[in-house]
Protein backbone atom coordinates (compact mmCIF):
# COMPACT_ATOMS: atom_id res chain seq x y z
CA UNK A 1 0.00 0.00 0.00
CA UNK A 2 2.73 2.27 0.44
CA UNK A 3 4.07 2.10 -3.32
CA UNK A 4 0.62 3.01 -4.31
CA UNK A 5 0.39 6.19 -2.34
CA UNK A 6 3.95 7.10 -3.60
CA UNK A 7 3.49 6.95 -7.54
CA UNK A 8 2.09 10.50 -8.16
CA UNK A 9 0.13 11.41 -11.98
CA UNK A 10 1.55 13.92 -14.61
CA UNK A 11 1.20 17.43 -14.16
CA UNK A 12 -0.68 20.02 -16.38
CA UNK A 13 2.44 21.66 -17.20
CA UNK A 14 4.04 18.27 -18.39
CA UNK A 15 0.81 17.06 -20.21
CA UNK A 16 0.79 20.59 -22.12
CA UNK A 17 4.68 19.93 -23.17
CA UNK A 18 4.12 16.44 -24.19
CA UNK A 19 0.73 16.89 -26.59
CA UNK A 20 2.58 20.35 -27.55
CA UNK A 21 5.83 17.87 -28.69
CA UNK A 22 3.38 15.59 -30.20
CA UNK A 23 1.91 18.38 -32.27
CA UNK A 24 4.97 19.64 -34.22
CA UNK A 25 6.30 15.68 -34.77
CA UNK A 26 3.09 15.42 -36.62
CA UNK A 27 2.94 18.28 -38.20
CA UNK A 28 7.03 17.57 -39.48
CA UNK A 29 5.68 14.09 -40.25
CA UNK A 30 2.50 15.04 -42.01
CA UNK A 31 4.70 18.24 -43.94
CA UNK A 32 7.06 15.13 -45.26
CA UNK A 33 4.35 13.24 -46.65
CA UNK A 34 2.75 16.33 -47.98
CA UNK A 35 5.76 17.23 -50.20
CA UNK A 36 6.40 13.98 -51.32
CA UNK A 37 2.68 13.25 -52.61
CA UNK A 38 3.22 16.99 -54.70
CA UNK A 39 6.71 15.75 -56.07
CA UNK A 40 5.22 12.30 -57.06
CA UNK A 41 2.19 13.67 -58.57
CA UNK A 42 4.06 16.81 -60.22
CA UNK A 43 6.43 14.06 -61.79
CA UNK A 44 3.33 11.80 -62.82
CA UNK A 45 1.71 14.63 -64.28
CA UNK A 46 4.76 15.51 -66.23
CA UNK A 47 5.29 12.27 -67.56
CA UNK A 48 1.70 11.82 -69.14
CA UNK A 49 1.61 15.11 -70.73
CA UNK A 50 5.04 14.55 -72.52
CA UNK A 51 4.09 11.16 -73.60
CA UNK A 52 0.67 12.30 -74.80
CA UNK A 53 2.55 15.35 -76.65
CA UNK A 54 5.09 12.49 -78.06
CA UNK A 55 1.75 10.33 -79.40
CA UNK A 56 0.59 13.23 -80.53
CA UNK A 57 3.32 14.54 -82.55
CA UNK A 58 3.79 11.10 -83.93
CA UNK A 59 0.57 11.44 -85.76
CA UNK A 60 1.34 14.70 -86.92
CA UNK A 61 5.11 13.41 -88.13
CA UNK A 62 3.61 10.54 -89.77
CA UNK A 63 0.77 12.79 -91.70
CA UNK A 64 2.95 15.28 -92.82
CA UNK A 65 5.67 12.59 -94.15
CA UNK A 66 3.26 11.32 -96.73
CA UNK A 67 1.80 15.14 -97.59
CA UNK A 68 0.61 14.90 -101.12
CA UNK A 69 0.62 16.93 -104.08
CA UNK A 70 -2.96 18.99 -104.73
CA UNK A 71 -3.52 17.72 -108.36
CA UNK A 72 -0.59 15.93 -109.30
CA UNK A 73 -2.74 13.93 -111.32
CA UNK A 74 -4.03 16.48 -113.80
CA UNK A 75 -2.38 16.15 -116.53
CA UNK A 76 -2.68 19.94 -118.17
CA UNK A 77 -2.11 21.81 -115.21
CA UNK A 78 -0.86 19.45 -112.04
CA UNK A 79 -0.93 21.32 -109.16
CA UNK A 80 2.28 20.07 -107.61
CA UNK A 81 2.13 22.47 -104.17
CA UNK A 82 1.86 20.47 -101.05
CA UNK A 83 0.69 22.99 -98.33
CA UNK A 84 -2.71 25.17 -98.92
CA UNK A 85 -2.32 28.90 -98.77
CA UNK A 86 0.87 30.56 -96.84
CA UNK A 87 3.65 28.77 -94.80
CA UNK A 88 3.05 30.22 -91.34
CA UNK A 89 5.19 28.96 -88.15
CA UNK A 90 1.59 29.18 -86.39
CA UNK A 91 -0.33 26.24 -88.45
CA UNK A 92 -0.09 24.22 -91.28
CA UNK A 93 -2.50 22.33 -93.81
CA UNK A 94 -1.28 19.95 -96.68
CA UNK A 95 -2.83 17.19 -98.08
CA UNK A 96 -3.09 13.30 -98.02
CA UNK A 97 -3.80 11.07 -100.90
CA UNK A 98 -6.14 8.38 -99.00
CA UNK A 99 -7.93 6.99 -102.10
CA UNK A 100 -4.71 6.52 -104.59
CA UNK A 101 -6.44 8.70 -107.15
CA UNK A 102 -3.32 11.53 -107.10
CA UNK A 103 -5.67 14.14 -106.37
CA UNK A 104 -6.27 15.73 -102.98
CA UNK A 105 -10.15 15.84 -101.90
CA UNK A 106 -10.89 19.62 -100.27
CA UNK A 107 -13.54 17.97 -98.08
CA UNK A 108 -11.78 14.58 -96.98
CA UNK A 109 -8.40 15.09 -97.75
CA UNK A 110 -7.09 18.19 -96.75
CA UNK A 111 -5.49 18.38 -93.09
CA UNK A 112 -5.11 21.45 -90.76
CA UNK A 113 -2.98 21.50 -87.33
CA UNK A 114 -3.19 24.75 -85.52
CA UNK A 115 -2.95 25.76 -81.91
CA UNK A 116 -6.12 26.55 -80.39
CA UNK A 117 -5.18 28.19 -77.01
CA UNK A 118 -3.34 25.07 -74.58
CA UNK A 119 -4.55 22.59 -77.17
CA UNK A 120 -3.22 21.43 -80.25
CA UNK A 121 -6.00 20.74 -82.49
CA UNK A 122 -6.42 18.96 -85.69
CA UNK A 123 -9.09 19.76 -88.51
CA UNK A 124 -10.09 17.91 -91.87
CA UNK A 125 -11.69 19.46 -94.75
CA UNK A 126 -11.83 23.12 -95.46
CA UNK A 127 -12.75 24.78 -92.29
CA UNK A 128 -9.21 24.99 -91.69
CA UNK A 129 -7.82 26.58 -88.05
CA UNK A 130 -11.92 26.10 -86.27
CA UNK A 131 -13.81 23.55 -84.86
CA UNK A 132 -10.82 21.06 -84.48
CA UNK A 133 -10.40 17.69 -82.49
CA UNK A 134 -7.94 17.99 -79.63
CA UNK A 135 -4.59 16.07 -80.33
CA UNK A 136 -2.33 17.60 -77.86
CA UNK A 137 -3.43 19.03 -73.91
CA UNK A 138 -1.48 22.06 -71.57
CA UNK A 139 0.64 23.20 -75.10
CA UNK A 140 2.25 26.77 -73.99
CA UNK A 141 0.21 28.83 -75.28
CA UNK A 142 0.84 31.44 -77.89
CA UNK A 143 2.64 34.93 -76.81
CA UNK A 144 2.32 38.15 -78.96
CA UNK A 145 1.75 38.40 -82.33
CA UNK A 146 4.65 40.47 -83.02
CA UNK A 147 7.14 37.56 -81.72
CA UNK A 148 6.85 33.89 -81.52
CA UNK A 149 6.87 32.97 -77.50
CA UNK A 150 4.28 29.79 -78.46
CA UNK A 151 4.29 26.15 -78.02
CA UNK A 152 3.39 24.87 -81.25
CA UNK A 153 6.22 26.61 -84.08
CA UNK A 154 6.87 25.18 -87.63
CA UNK A 155 10.26 25.56 -89.33
CA UNK A 156 10.46 24.94 -93.16
CA UNK A 157 13.55 23.59 -94.16
CA UNK A 158 15.96 23.66 -97.50
CA UNK A 159 17.80 20.60 -99.29
CA UNK A 160 20.64 21.07 -97.10
CA UNK A 161 18.60 21.56 -93.67
CA UNK A 162 18.77 25.87 -92.94
CA UNK A 163 15.86 27.34 -92.28
CA UNK A 164 14.24 29.08 -94.89
CA UNK A 165 13.24 32.76 -94.18
CA UNK A 166 9.85 34.57 -95.27
CA UNK A 167 8.77 34.96 -97.98
CA UNK A 168 9.16 31.19 -98.04
CA UNK A 169 8.78 29.46 -101.60
CA UNK A 170 7.44 26.33 -100.79
CA UNK A 171 9.22 24.76 -103.68
CA UNK A 172 11.99 24.86 -102.07
CA UNK A 173 10.93 23.37 -98.45
CA UNK A 174 12.34 19.50 -98.64
CA UNK A 175 11.61 19.30 -94.93
CA UNK A 176 10.09 20.73 -91.83
CA UNK A 177 11.30 21.29 -88.22
CA UNK A 178 8.16 21.06 -85.50
CA UNK A 179 8.67 22.59 -82.15
CA UNK A 180 6.16 21.69 -79.42
CA UNK A 181 5.95 23.31 -75.66
CA UNK A 182 4.48 21.25 -73.14
CA UNK A 183 3.67 22.86 -69.89
CA UNK A 184 2.86 20.68 -66.49
CA UNK A 185 2.73 22.46 -62.97
CA UNK A 186 0.91 25.52 -61.88
CA UNK A 187 1.85 29.19 -60.59
CA UNK A 188 5.46 28.72 -59.67
CA UNK A 189 5.94 24.88 -60.21
CA UNK A 190 5.26 25.07 -63.88
CA UNK A 191 7.84 23.51 -65.97
CA UNK A 192 7.83 23.71 -70.04
CA UNK A 193 9.12 20.86 -71.82
CA UNK A 194 9.94 21.35 -75.52
CA UNK A 195 9.82 18.25 -77.97
CA UNK A 196 11.19 18.76 -81.78
CA UNK A 197 11.22 16.24 -84.45
CA UNK A 198 12.62 16.72 -88.22
CA UNK A 199 10.30 16.05 -90.56
CA UNK A 200 11.12 14.90 -94.32
CA UNK A 201 8.46 15.48 -97.19
CA UNK A 202 8.38 12.02 -98.76
CA UNK A 203 6.93 13.60 -101.74
CA UNK A 204 9.33 15.69 -102.12
CA UNK A 205 12.77 13.39 -102.09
Amino acid sequence: MRVVREEDGFTLVEMLVTIMVMLIVMFALYSIFDMSIRVFTYGNNKVEAVENARLGLGKMERELRAAYPYDKGNPMTPDTRLFMGSLSERQTTFGNDLDGNRVVEPLSEQITYYLDGKTLKRTVGTGGATGGQPVVEFVKPDGPADGYDGGLKFEYLNKSGAPLTPPINEAEVEAIRISLDVQTGGGTGTATQQITTDVDLRSRN
